[in-house]
Order: C-alpha cells, then structure tokens, then sequence
C-alpha cells in the first residue's frame, strides 16, 4: 500500500496501526517497550524506524532537512511516550479513545485540547 507523510488521512491511518498493534502485543513486549531497564533497547528501536521512515520520505513536509528531522523526531517520540503512559494508567482508557487522543495530539499538537 503507497502511504505517504504528504497525506494526514495516511497519518492517521499510521498512528491508529501503530496503536492497535502495540495494544495486541505479548506482555513480553510491553516490558521491551515500557521496562526502564530495557528502554534503551526500545529507544533504539523506535530511532531505527524513524530513520527509516525520514530516509524514505525526504521531502514529504516541504521542509529543509534539519526541520524535517524535527517533525519525525516529534512523530516518532510521541507516538511511543503516549503508549508507555497508557500501559503505565493501567490500560484503564479504551483503546479506541487512546487512538483518538493520539491521533489529535500528534495531528494538532496541543492545540487540539487548549484554545486561546
């Protein structure tokens, strides 16, 4: 399937995979993912990926390449700091309004929850 960083519907399509995939994984990799000893681990992971996905989609925001890596880097981070807060409230929000949290902040930023 052709995804691109140049649509939002494709945005949202990647936050809402990466979040059904991470709440259907083994206790095994919650721990990988979530553990503070094996954060490095998953820090490395999550940075394998995301460089990855910025090579493959170089120029997608319009931007020069160091404002570029910032994008990614706030994708990327958010997505996995938004996971590891879920598991750390107990999985206690539904999973379908943890999806559609993220996809807001990630999407809008904070501007999403706070108007000025």
């Amino acid at each position: 399937q052709d995804v691109s960083y140049r649509r939002m519907s494709d945005i949202k399509a990647l936050i809402r995979l990466y979040f059904e995939t991470m709440t259907k994984q083994p206790l095994l990799h919650e721990r990988l993912m979530c553990s503070g000893s094996y954060r490095p681990f998953s820090d490395e992971v999550n940075k394998r990926i995301m460089n990855h996905r910025r090579k493959s989609n170089r120029g997608a925001f319009g931007l020069d390449e160091l404002n570029e890596n910032l994008v990614f880097a706030y994708y990327g981070a958010n997505s996995a700091l938004l996971y590891r807060q879920w598991v750390a409230d107990g999985k206690k929000l539904p999973v379908e309004e943890l999806i559609g949290t993220a996809t807001k902040l990630i999407c809008s930023g904070m501007s999403a929850f706070v108007t000025n």
